[in-house]
């Protein structure tokens, strides 16, 4: 019923000797390297290897090979706590297609890195800042509407962020009444340090602009981009051109 996967590339495969399977799922574990290594995986378990480069394009595999209703992105330096699996399953048996589940997200002290106030939406502007281990969406509504990933955008290409709000927008435009469900209490754990916090490169600032283009459109997003730098100016700086630079996501 549902599907976790695991994107990794090269020599960070090694995560699966100290990975915890869960007989409960069933886990794609989406390898992008050259490498050939040898592994006994529990029957749960299917191993692709890829030979594209980006996340992105790893997401998309992800959805290609899915052969369960529902399916949970997922990092490999991530720790899915039982009972989160547990509400999962829980919210996902009676859930509708048109549901995308967020989960909250923990540091490994227990502080809250992502959480939220509001247990529904069909705002795009509430989704801007998830990330790709939080969505857990029905994989046959998304083939069904033929939308992926951006695979000029995400980690491993030269603008490293915000694929993920994209992928979301492209779904609620796609699936009528689209609803972005934020559960109470379920959470991922990850390390504390996060891309989406830096501004200064200029992949990470013209990301943004990308973002603000799908989302918006032209003329409106040249008015998010200048938001966008008058609260994050500082951060931002040298690289501030990059914020109007409009390319389109793929």
């Amino acid at each position: 019923m549902l599907t976790i996967a695991i994107s990794t590339f090269n020599k960070r495969i090694d995560f699966l000797n100290d990975y915890c399977f869960d007989d409960r799922v069933f886990y794609l574990i989406n390898w992008q390297s050259p490498i050939n290594y040898n592994f006994k995986l529990p029957d749960n378990v299917k191993l692709i290897q890829l030979n594209t480069v980006g996340v992105a394009c790893s997401r998309n595999a992800a959805i290609d090979f899915c052969q369960t209703p529902w399916i949970w992105f997922m990092d490999d330096d991530v720790v899915i706590p039982n009972d989160s699996i547990s509400q999962v399953l829980g919210l996902i048996h009676s859930a509708n297609q048109n549901n995308v589940f967020i989960s909250g997200v923990k540091s490994p002290e227990g502080l809250d890195i992502k959480s939220y106030n509001l247990s529904c939406s069909d705002n795009v502007r509430s989704i801007l800042s998830v990330g790709t281990i939080q969505i857990i969406a029905n994989a046959t509504a998304i083939k069904n509407a033929k939308v992926q990933f951006p695979t000029n955008m995400g980690a491993g290409t030269e603008n490293n962020l915000c694929d993920e709000p994209v992928f979301l927008h492209r779904l609620s435009k796609t699936i009528k009444n689209l609803k972005f469900v934020f559960p109470s209490g379920l959470y991922v754990i990850h390390p504390l340090e996060r891309s989406g916090s830096v501004y200064s490169t200029k992949g990470s600032v013209r990301s943004r602009a990308m973002l603000f283009r799908e989302i918006y459109g032209l003329p409106l997003c040249v008015f998010a981009s200048i938001y966008f730098l008058c609260r994050h100016r500082k951060q931002i700086g040298k690289f501030w051109i990059y914020l109007f630079s409009f390319k389109r996501a793929s």
